[in-house]
């Protein structure tokens, strides 16, 4: 009996560590979407950075403790984790040589492009890969990322409610319009329910679960299809397109497989019912985009967001890596890089005083601010 105590006590201590560990990893997965400052003097990012570089490191230190009370430290093998580290690697060379290292290496605190930022991405997907070591683990990480993105979908429907009928309500810092959302930019909104329909559309595609399950990530499907049509942005589409075509390209390939195989053909056909109708729609939508201006000029969800143009990007990537090729001019630091090589033409029109902390895409500058190292290890 003293034995089986003394081996209880010992083996409790672990368990808690990892126990706990694994619950702030849950928490902060469902926090990181949902969670906003109601105060309109902080950055809307503000929120955001504050879960995400608090969360992180409480995380990993229970995690040290729950690996240091086991007596080893097991670190998930990987593929991915080796790209990973290169690019941790040259943020880290380029912001010990950009001209501002403080802006490159911590930037405000909110900042995507920062070292800190990309250590922090590579530590979430080290710490996923820690506790998703099994299915039910692995389950428990999309049903938590569903759930969030339900509140995110309700919340949003809140808003374009209150705002079609001129309901009168506290704002509170929340309630600022029917583009006002809690992932952030509009488009990155569409970006966020664009990759919830990408995770939920394999699940029903090539996952066995039960039926109730089923239709539980179909109406996650819908919710992310409808919410994206509240954006209604072209490039959201192309990209959300691009991966469903893909995904179908591969259905119909193993379909083909199996049918010469003779192996299993309960799946065969499935496309049709699901990713092949998605995909037609969707290039029903990028074809005919204008015919859904009406509903979005119903739901007042119409925004547009000022960027530079594809042209303007090009020319200061290009100006920018002539004077630092190798690692570009420092994480984080494109806004200068933009005050200083924007086109001349630019200053005629309404947005000479426009300052943009990034291009029209990430990651064309992110090769402006890490250089060609940069730009091959993101490859």
């Amino acid at each position: 009996m003293d034995k089986l105590e003394k081996t209880t006590s010992q083996l409790t201590p672990k368990k808690n560590w990892e126990s706990i560990a694994e619950k702030c990893f849950y928490v902060f997965l469902l926090l990181l979407p949902i969670f906003v400052l109601p105060v309109t003097f902080l950055p809307f990012q503000f929120s955001k950075g504050l879960v995400f570089f608090i969360g992180i490191p409480i995380i990993l230190v229970f995690w040290l403790f729950s690996s240091l009370n086991k007596g080893y430290i097991k670190i998930p093998k990987s593929f991915i984790f080796l790209p990973l580290l290169a690019i941790i690697v040259v943020w880290l060379v380029s912001s010990l040589l950009s001209s501002n290292k403080l802006i490159s290496i911590f930037g405000y605190g909110y900042e995507s492009g920062t070292f800190m930022a990309v250590l922090f991405y590579g530590l979430i997907l080290f710490l996923g890969a820690v506790f998703s070591s099994t299915e039910k683990k692995i389950s428990s990480i999309y049903n938590l990322i569903f759930f969030s993105a339900i509140i995110v979908f309700i919340f949003q429907i809140f808003q374009i409610f209150v705002s079609k009928f001129n309901i009168s309500i506290p704002k509170m810092g929340l309630f600022l319009g029917p583009t006002f959302n809690l992932i952030g930019t509009w488009n990155e909104f569409s970006i966020f329910f664009g990759f919830i329909a990408l995770l939920s559309l394999p699940l029903l595609e090539l996952a066995k679960f039960k039926k109730s399950y089923k239709v539980f990530l179909s109406i996650i499907l819908s919710f992310s299809f409808l919410a994206m049509l509240f954006v209604n942005h072209l490039n959201s589409w192309i990209i959300f397109g691009s991966f469903v075509f893909i995904f179908l390209i591969y259905l119909l390939s193993d379909s083909f497989l199996k049918h010469n195989s003779g192996g299993d053909l309960d799946n065969e056909g499935k496309f049709v019912r699901i990713t092949f109708f998605l995909f037609l729609i969707i290039l029903f939508i990028i074809l005919g985009r204008n015919l859904l201006n009406d509903f979005n000029n119903f739901l007042n969800t119409t925004s547009i967001e000022v960027r530079p143009s594809w042209s303007s990007t090009y020319h200061v990537v290009t100006e920018t890596l002539k004077e630092k090729i190798i690692l570009g001019s420092g994480p984080n630091t494109f806004l200068y890089d933009w005050l200083k090589f924007k086109p001349q033409m630019v200053n005629f029109t309404l947005f000479w005083s426009a300052r943009f902390e990034s291009g029209l895409g990430v990651l064309p500058s992110f090769v402006a601010t890490t250089g060609l190292l940069g730009g091959i290890s993101l490859i």
